[in-house]
């Protein structure tokens, strides 16, 4: 109970520490405000030792980069995953070896899972749909990934490519799930 209240201070006081200047105390201006960081989406690592989140660019609001930081604080929060896009909704694989996240960093700009392994490795990607990922989620055994995306063409698009006269009003794309295996090689 104990380590989970410092952890939970940890992640409060995660903007803050963004957002420090020097060591000089002052009274917070709106300027100050304006630099802070917003922190979100906190994942805890299987093992308990990392804490990986969100951090968005005040100046650049699409720009949304994640960073880690050492669940019993020892080290500052470090930027760990950055684009000049949007990086977002980190998850430790089940083994904690691996950390997906979901990227519009691709010259399509959809949404891809992409995947980074610890500690340093190359960030790549593991799906490439015409119309992007929706959300996604480790299955046991951190082989397997779920996912949504909304179909590529309506059932209407459908129709109208195979030459059919019929005419549908007021159809919405289909959102479904797949799985994906993952072939990370070593």
């Amino acid at each position: 109970m104990k380590s989970l209240i410092k952890l939970l201070i940890i992640i409060a006081l995660i903007p803050f520490v963004l957002n420090a200047q020097s060591s000089v105390k002052h009274i917070i201006q709106p300027q100050d405000l304006i630099k802070t960081k917003p922190v979100s989406n906190p994942q805890i690592s299987p093992n308990g030792r990392w804490v990986a989140f969100e951090v968005i660019e005040p100046i650049d609001i699409e720009n949304t980069d994640i960073w880690i930081v050492p669940s019993d604080g020892s080290e500052a929060p470090r930027k760990y995953i950055s684009s000049p896009k949007k990086d977002f909704l980190p998850q430790w694989s089940p083994d904690g070896k691996y950390l997906a996240f979901l990227s519009n960093r691709g010259e399509d700009n959809k949404m891809q899972i992409y995947i980074k392994e610890p500690p340093e490795n190359n960030v790549h990607p593991v799906s490439r749909l015409k119309q992007g990922v929706i959300s996604f989620q480790w299955l046991p055994g951190s082989k397997t990934i779920a996912f949504t995306a909304k179909d590529a063409l309506t059932i209407e698009g459908k129709k109208q490519k195979l030459k059919f006269d019929e005419r549908i009003v007021g159809e919405y794309k289909l959102t479904r799930l797949y799985e994906l295996d993952i072939d990370i090689r070593k």
